[in-house]
């Protein structure tokens, strides 16, 4: 990492890396393309909905609002 100082004083932090050669990977794309599936709107709204669930489970949140969350979820936007 370095810190780049322009001539009019305004200042830039740069990583830098190499490429993979061999395999012609970009280490910035392979990271970035690594959490995919995580960042997926299904999984993003299952994990939601398991904590949901733990605060139903303790008691701060009703069952009816657990049931709506997944009745709204699962039938309209997972199939997509």
């Amino acid at each position: 990492m370095c810190l780049l100082v322009q001539p009019n004083g305004a200042k830039w932090w740069r990583f830098r890396y190499k490429w993979d050669l061999a395999n012609d990977i970009n280490p910035a794309d392979a990271r970035r393309n690594a959490n995919l599936p995580e960042r997926m709107f299904e999984a993003v709204a299952r994990h939601w909905l398991g904590k949901l669930a733990k605060k139903v489970r303790l008691g701060k949140r009703s069952v009816k609002t657990l049931e709506k969350a997944t009745w709204a979820l699962e039938p309209t936007c997972f199939p997509v």
